[in-house]
């Protein structure tokens, strides 16, 4: 289909992000609007229906946090993208910023945990519409999620790169640092590979730490960081979301006489006392992308928009030859 007849749908809560990116492609966006009743039930309703009607519609939004944990703004997702369809769009696709429930992946025979982002992961799917529409997701977690999903259906988008441009714009900014007083730091040993390559395309050495989780929300942090002593350290992980284990690593590198101590995620869900956490933990600076809705640039947190990443992934995967 030609990009002419081309739009994008966003629930309200994404607007800003999709306004972006729909600037960036020069297609029309429209805006799901969403209503609560007064028995708690929402409606989901789209502005302007016939212009679905005959044009590919990418649905744009977050499934992560917001009222009830992620599980509203999934219901809204997955309404606007069977709404679409029932407007007569030929062809719908989904492009999701950040994935609720993504670290549930399995289910656990032990504790009786449900596989919820498995469950959200194919519900997403069976919400497509058209032979080559496909669901994009900006950082996935784990691709276990899609264990069994065709794969021509779904792409995960790795943002790396862009971590990797803003390491290197932090690196410009410490003027007279060389590079072999900087250094990249992995959590743990999940994202060790991702880690090792975002330091070899800055030319930094990385470090990869080791971490026991012991209970929901807790984990031990084994390793002995000393040789951090007197370098920029910049720790990256796929997400800091309670600040756990970004934080206990950042500390163990400012008790080892880190010169500067850098975190970076694509993913920035920062609940509860997560920043408490990381202030607490000697990090000067968190930096991140604005995937999840409502995030925004404040004091000690820069956030840049992701809008350029998931334009040209819309380019690669759905916008082809456009």
């Amino acid at each position: 289909m030609p990009l002419s007849e081309t739009l994008i749908l966003a629930p309200e809560d994404s607007q800003p992000l999709a306004s972006q990116v729909a600037q960036t492609l020069d297609i029309p966006l429209l805006v799901g609007q969403s209503q609560q009743f007064g028995d708690g039930e929402w409606q989901v309703r789209i502005p302007q229906p016939e212009r679905l009607k005959d044009n590919r519609v990418i649905v744009l939004g977050s499934t992560y946090g917001g009222p009830g944990g992620g599980a509203l703004r999934h219901e809204v997702m997955v309404d606007l993208m069977y709404g679409a369809k029932g407007f007569e769009a030929p062809e719908v696709h989904g492009m999701l910023s950040s994935m609720g429930g993504m670290t549930a992946e399995r289910f656990n025979l032990e504790t009786g945990e449900l596989a919820k982002g498995a469950n959200r992961f194919n519900q997403l799917i069976a919400a497509l519409h058209g032979e080559v529409a496909k669901a994009l997701f900006v950082g996935l977690h784990t691709e276990r999620i899609a264990d069994g999903v065709d794969r021509e259906k779904w792409v995960n988008i790795i943002p790396d790169e862009v971590i990797a441009n803003l390491i290197l714009r932090e690196m410009e900014a410490c003027p007279g640092i060389a590079p072999e007083q900087m250094c990249v730091v992995s959590p743990d040993a999940g994202f060790a590979n991702r880690a090792t390559a975002i330091g070899k395309s800055c030319g930094l050495e990385t470090i990869c730490g080791l971490k026991e989780r012991t209970d929901m929300d807790v984990v031990e942090i084994q390793t002995n960081y000393a040789s951090v002593k007197g370098k920029v350290v910049f720790i990256v992980d796929d997400m800091i979301r309670t600040g756990g284990t970004i934080a206990q690593v950042a500390q163990r590198c400012t008790e080892a006489g880190a010169l500067k101590v850098v975190l970076l995620s694509p993913h920035l869900i920062l609940a509860g006392k997560s920043r408490q956490k990381i202030a607490a933990a000697g990090a000067q600076k968190v930096i991140g992308l604005d995937t999840i809705p409502g995030r925004e640039p404040e004091l000690g947190i820069d956030v840049y928009s992701c809008a350029p990443l998931i334009a040209q992934a819309l380019q690669e995967h759905v916008l082809i030859n456009q």
